[in-house]
C-alpha cells in the first residue's frame, strides 16, 4: 500500500474542541450533541476533547445524525476523530468503496489499541474491518480450497417392483333391524347378571303378569 500522508483542514488559531466548535467550520447541532454528551467519557474522548477542531464533520448520502447512537463511547469517538484526527491518503478500503457513515478516512496516530484503524472503520466499534489494521479481516489467511472428491458414476437404480394388487373390499353387512338390536341388548344384559339379580327380575316380571292377567279380567277379555 502506497505510504500514507496525513493532511487536515485547520483554520484559525488552536483551541480544545471541548471549549466549542471552530467557527470557521460552521455549527454542527450532531457535532454540539457529541462534545456536550452526559455519558460517561472515556480515555479517549477525554485526548479527543482536549484537541483543536480540524474539519467539519460530514455523513455520506443517506445518514442521518439522528440514527447514530451516541450513547456508544465507539460512536463518539468516531465523530471526534473525524473533526480532530489526521486526515489519511489514500483511504482505507472500507472507506474507498464508499462504505461507513462519514465521507473522510481519518485516523488517531499513536492510539496503539485502535492499531492505525480510522475512524470510520470505529464507529459501531468496527475497528477490525479496516485495512489499516495489521489484523483486519481483509488481511486474515484466505482457507485452501477443499479438493472435490471425484464423481463415481452411480449404479444403474434397480427395477422398480410391480404394484400388488389392490384387496377387494370387503361387503357391507346389511343393517340389522330395530327391533333384534333391542333383544340383543336385553340378552347381554341377562347375561351380566348374577343368578340373585335373575331370579329378583322374574319375581317383577311374574307380578307384573298378574297385575296384566287381573286388568284383563276385569275388562272382561
Amino acid at each position: 500500500m502506497e505510504m500514507m500522508q496525513f493532511q487536515n483542514d485547520m483554520q484559525g488559531p488552536p483551541a480544545a474542541i471541548r471549549d466549542g466548535q471552530n467557527a470557521a467550520f460552521g455549527y454542527s447541532p450532531f457535532l454540539e450533541a457529541v462534545i456536550r454528551s452526559p455519558e460517561r467519557r472515556s480515555a479517549r474522548e477525554l485526548v479527543l476533547l482536549s484537541m483543536p477542531q480540524l474539519r467539519r464533520v460530514e455523513m455520506r448520502l443517506g445518514q442521518l445524525p439522528q440514527n447514530v447512537n451516541l450513547a456508544r463511547p465507539a460512536n463518539r469517538e468516531a465523530a471526534l476523530i473525524q473533526a480532530c484526527g489526521q486526515l489519511v491518503h489514500p483511504e482505507c478500503a472500507h472507506c474507498d468503496y464508499g462504505r461507513g457513515v462519514y465521507t473522510k478516512c481519518v485516523v488517531l496516530p499513536g492510539d496503539e489499541r485502535l492499531k492505525g484503524a480510522c475512524g470510520n472503520c470505529h464507529h459501531s466499534n468496527e475497528t477490525k474491518r479496516c485495512d489499516f489494521r495489521p489484523d483486519s479481516y481483509d488481511k486474515q489467511p484466505q482457507q485452501e480450497p477443499r479438493e472435490e472428491p471425484e464423481e463415481q458414476e452411480e449404479p444403474e437404480p434397480e427395477p422398480e417392483p410391480e404394484p400388488e394388487p389392490e384387496p377387494e373390499p370387503e361387503p357391507v353387512p346389511e343393517p340389522v333391524p330395530e327391533a333384534e338390536r333391542r333383544e340383543r341388548r336385553r340378552r347381554v344384559t341377562l347375561r351380566a347378571m348374577t343368578d340373585e339379580e335373575l331370579f329378583r327380575v322374574r319375581e317383577k316380571v311374574n307380578n307384573d303378569m298378574t297385575l296384566i292377567l287381573e286388568e284383563l279380567a276385569d275388562r272382561g277379555r
